[in-house]
């Protein structure tokens, strides 16, 4: 794994502009490396309702979304667990709105 330069000569020498770069190839190789798996993906979303008073902005929970995460060549696929359709689609698109 390789690692960014943290000392601080190296990054004045080099600049700022090329600490992102350097955490793009970073990011670039660890995920070239990433194995094919699957998972359950369960979050909860929340909404509040607009108020006029800015002092209490309480949130209450909107619903509870599940989706099934394939990860294979490279690639996320998302579908509703059980169902035997996955898509590269958006996850956005498997919930209403919020």
């Amino acid at each position: 794994m390789q690692h960014c330069p943290s000392d601080k000569l190296l990054v004045q020498r080099l600049g700022r502009r090329s600490r992102p770069n350097c955490v793009r190839l970073v990011m670039r190789e660890e995920l070239s490396n990433l194995p094919n798996y699957t998972c359950l993906e369960t979050f909860t979303r929340f909404h509040r309702e607009p108020t006029q008073h800015v002092k209490v902005h309480k949130f209450e929970p909107l619903d509870t979304v599940v989706l099934e995460v394939v990860y294979s060549n490279h690639q996320e696929f998302y579908g509703i667990p059980v169902d035997r359709k996955l898509s590269v689609a958006n996850p956005i698109n498997f919930v209403g709105s919020g």
